[in-house]
Parts: structure tokens; C-alpha cells; sequence
């Protein structure tokens, strides 16, 4: 009932709602405003935020793939850069599919479809920018809730770059892209100096360039921030810049499948996960809480978890979850008891690479040498990144026992009630 109480007083700032997103009345970006006390500033966003068609090409672009004749990016569909882009991109996305996204899609018609929740709304905490793999594990999910450290940047007009700048960017761009898709992860410290200095800066260029390249197509982008109050209040990209710690940037990202008309949104928050960053910031995991993700997704998460220091975020994920869909570097088995939760465990497990030798699982090895605890993996993912090394698990939280019925309480003799008299004491006045 409180989660109901607060979903439906933060329902029209959730997800930056369109009463809070002003149609741009010029198309050239003006600065936003601080926020002002009990609501939001009006903020400007650039006109190609909210042009369905400049978006979608510029996805197609940042994708590799082709553009259209007729669309608002034709003419730089002859520019060397952009062919050099797509030629690179070529061989790359065919190997991807080939040994990654078609084994996961058949994967997760196989063991994750059928479930409930996965078309709901997915929790994906120390992403980063990959919005690549939610969508390959929960294609039908209606919004997604990403969180990390790296910059939301911006997605500029791609008219607007000289050929210098849009070679510049789309090699960066490549560069950055190239440990995700070779071994299913970000580098995280390689990650955070890229994205902050890149000519396409932050993690929305690489988001709208996944969604694209797995047959979405963009709707609108609002860069937010998340007020304090709960309240999410769009601000103009270059604005993000300037915010106080306890207004917390983001962006929302609404897409629709290439031919479909529903709208799904997927958002991105930068915010610290720590228990002092929560502890600074404690309106993030209230606005995660009022939309009530039942499926959370780890990946490639450092074993930050395994940390008394994020005991926080680990705690929300095991009480508010029901089901997590994990590698061995999320959350330790430990927090999730066979009593409470259902195991399903995926590929093999040995131990971590090298770098987190120290966050070995005893318990989890030997869980996964008992055959009939153990499925195969058809593809490989996260630090153990290929197929013969890799491991998910699966957590789904067991329904709750029923309560034991209780005898009858057994029948009490009716007594009868004790004959009154009348009271013979004297009364005042009597």
C-alpha cells in the first residue's frame, strides 16, 4: 500500500511525463533555469530532442547503418567519414550477432520468456551505457532503469559537425565501443576519461547507437535531473553541468520497435551507489522503489556488492526483487538463501579473473558441481567472457509458505450472567 501511496503522488514527474516537457518554441538550445521551489524551471531543450525523424537517422548513423535518401541526414551519407564508419562497423556487428545477440535471443526465449515481470520494468544498476545487453535479455520490457558514474552527455546535431569533428567522434566512438563488443563489458576506468572527453560525449550517443543497432528507433530524449522531492524536472543538456550534488542528472530515452506504434522509455541516472553516495542522494532509491521493479539485472558490476561499503544498493536489490538475473560479479550467493529464493545456475564457475581473485565464492563453486544445479550457456558474457568460462545465475524468489491452519478454538460453556439487584446504597437526594 505505501508503494501505491507513492507511485501515484510521483506518477506525473516519473519518467520525466510530457506535462513537465515543454515543446521547443525555437530550435536553437537556451539555458535552463535552476530548478525553483515546488516545481521546475522552464528548460529548452534542442529542437532535434523531440524530432522523431532527425533522431532515428541519427541512430542509423551512429550505428553504421544506412541512411535514408530522402531523411534530414542525406547529405552526409556521401562523406568519407561516414562510409569509413559503416564499412568498420560491418564485420564487427555480423561477429557480434554471431557469437553473442542470436545465442542470447534464443537463450531467452528459452529460459527467461515465459517468466513474469521481464515485461515490465527492468532495474540495471552499474550499467554504464550499455543498454545493448537489457535489450537482448528483456526485449519486451516496457521501461529500463540504468545507473552509473559516466557522464549522460549529449547527442548533438550531426549537420551541425565539420567532416573533422564527425571523423573525430565516430572513431572515438568505435574505440570506446570496442571491449563491449568483443567481451560483452565496459571498461570502467578506460570508460569514464573516454566518455567525459569524446567528441560525442557521455553515455547517450552509445545508447541511441544499441538501440538502434537492435531495430528500436528513437521517440524523443529529455535530459532530467532528479529533484531532491522525488520530482523529475527536464533541464537542457548543458545544464547537467552545473547541478548541485543532491539534484541527481539523468536522461530519458522514449523508442518504439521499428513498425510498432508502443512507447517504452529507458532511463539513465548518474549517481553514486555507494552507501555514502545514497546516503548523500536517499531520493534515487525512493524514485527506483515507486516503480517497482520486480527483475534486476547485474553485469560486470566489479563485485562491488560484495562490499560492506554497498551493503545499501545490495539490500534494496534482495528485499524489493523478485527475481535477479546475475554473473558471479553482482551480489555474493550468500544474500540469497535457498530458503527464500530458487537457484538456477548457467554455464561454469570457477573462480573470478586475476584482477578480483580476492572475490572467489567457495559456496558458488561448489554449487555449480552439482550437475543437476547446472545449465549450459550457449554464449559468453561478463569478466569470463567466453562460452567454455562464462556463468549467469538466476535468483526467483519463492512464493511465501502458507500460513499453517489454526484448530477451532474449542466451545466455551455459556455461563449465564449473575442476577442483578437492586443497590441499596442511599443516594443523594433519594
Amino acid at each position: 500500500m505505501r508503494r501505491l501511496l507513492l507511485l501515484l503522488c510521483l506518477l506525473p514527474a516519473l519518467l520525466g511525463a510530457t506535462e513537465t516537457v515543454p515543446t521547443p518554441a525555437v530550435p536553437a538550445p537556451t539555458p535552463a533555469a535552476p530548478a525553483v521551489a515546488g516545481g521546475c524551471a522552464p528548460a529548452t531543450l534542442p529542437a532535434h530532442f523531440n524530432d522523431a525523424r532527425m533522431l532515428s537517422e541519427s541512430g542509423k548513423l551512429l550505428a553504421g547503418l544506412p541512411l535514408d535518401p530522402q531523411g534530414p541526414l542525406a547529405t552526409l551519407a556521401v562523406r568519407g567519414s561516414v562510409a569509413q564508419h559503416q564499412r568498420a562497423f560491418l564485420d564487427t556487428w555480423n561477429r557480434f550477432n554471431a557469437e553473442r545477440a542470436d545465442p542470447a535471443m534464443a537463450w531467452y526465449d528459452q529460459e527467461l520468456a515465459e517468466l513474469p515481470w521481464v515485461d515490465e520494468t527492468i532495474y540495471y544498476p552499474f550499467s554504464g551505457p550499455d543498454s545493448l545487453y537489457p535489450m537482448l535479455f528483456f526485449p519486451r520490457a516496457r521501461n529500463y532503469l540504468m545507473a552509473g558514474l559516466e557522464p549522460v552527455g549529449m547527442l548533438p546535431d550531426l549537420n551541425q559537425l565539420s567532416e573533422t569533428e564527425l571523423s573525430q567522434g565516430l572513431g572515438q566512438l568505435r574505440h570506446s565501443l570496442r571491449a563491449i563488443l568483443a567481451f560483452s563489458f565496459f571498461r570502467t576506468l578506460d570508460m569514464q576519461a573516454e566518455l567525459k572527453h569524446n567528441r560525442l560525449p557521455g553515455v547517450l550517443p552509445i545508447i541511441t547507437l544499441f538501440l538502434h543497432q537492435r531495430g528500436y528507433e528513437l521517440r524523443s530524449v529529455s535530459t532530467i535531473v532528479l529533484e531532491p522531492n522525488g520530482q523529475t524536472c527536464v533541464v537542457a543538456p548543458e545544464d547537467l553541468a552545473y547541478r548541485d550534488t543532491s539534484r541527481i542528472p539523468g536522461v530519458v530515452v522514449r523508442f518504439s520497435r521499428v513498425g510498432e506504434s508502443e512507447v517504452r522509455r529507458m532511463v539513465y541516472f548518474q549517481v553514486d551507489l555507494s552507501n555514502e553516495g545514497l546516503r548523500k542522494s536517499p531520493h534515487y532509491l525512493t524514485w527506483v522503489d515507486a516503480l517497482m521493479p520486480r527483475v534486476t539485472y547485474l553485469k560486470a558490476a566489479s563485485y562491488l556488492m560484495h562490499n560492506p561499503y554497498f551493503s545499501t544498493i545490495r539490500d534494496f536489490i534482495t528485499r524489493e526483487s523478485e527475481m535477479v538475473l546475475q554473473d558471479d560479479s553482482g551480489i555474493p550467493l550468500k544474500a540469497f538463501p535457498a530458503e527464500t529464493w530458487d537457484w538456477r545456475l548457467y554455464g561454469s564457475y570457477q573462480q573470478p579473473i586475476p584482477l578480483f581473485a580476492n572475490r572467489a565464492q567457495p559456496d558458488l563453486r561448489t554449487a555449480y558441481q552439482r550437475k543437476d544445479n547446472r545449465v549450459a550457456l550457449p554464449f559468453g558474457i561478463g569478466y569470463q567472457h567466453r562460452r567454455d568460462t562464462s556463468n549467469l545465475q538466476r535468483f526467483t524468489r519463492r512464493p511465501p509458505a502458507p500460513a499453517e491452519p489454526q484448530a477451532p478454538a474449542e466451545a466455551q460453556p455459556i455461563v449465564a450472567p449473575p442476577a442483578v439487584t437492586p443497590d441499596a446504597t442511599p443516594r443523594p437526594g433519594g
